[in-house]
């Protein structure tokens, strides 16, 4: 069954060599929702911004991969500096909770 499902928020790390080797994992990971082709998730967005890596993503996918890409972010965010990213779980973008991982 699909999910909605929303992450939102930035992690900052101490290098730009941490930020891009965190954000190469992000992307590269196949149990996450940001290596899926872009025309199966539209708006989902992550960036590298020197130091810091933005996610701005949003859409449907199977509970199993939500919940392994909040894994990751996670693992992500035990390296970073500091940083706050909100994810929300739902059926659609109005019945559903959010959860934040803060560093």
């Amino acid at each position: 069954m699909s999910i909605y499902y929303k992450f939102k928020g930035s992690l900052t790390y101490t290098t730009k060599e941490e930020a891009g080797k965190q954000f190469e994992n992000l992307l590269n990971d196949k149990k996450g929702v940001f290596w899926l082709p872009k025309q199966y998730l539209p708006s989902k967005e992550i960036f590298l911004e020197g130091n810091k890596i933005r996610i701005d993503s949003e859409g449907f996918c199977g509970g199993e991969s939500y919940y392994d890409t909040q894994g990751l972010i996670r693992e992500s965010a035990q390296t970073a500096k500091s940083g706050k990213v909100k994810c929300y779980e739902g059926y659609d973008e109005n019945d559903g909770s959010y959860e934040y991982i803060l560093v």
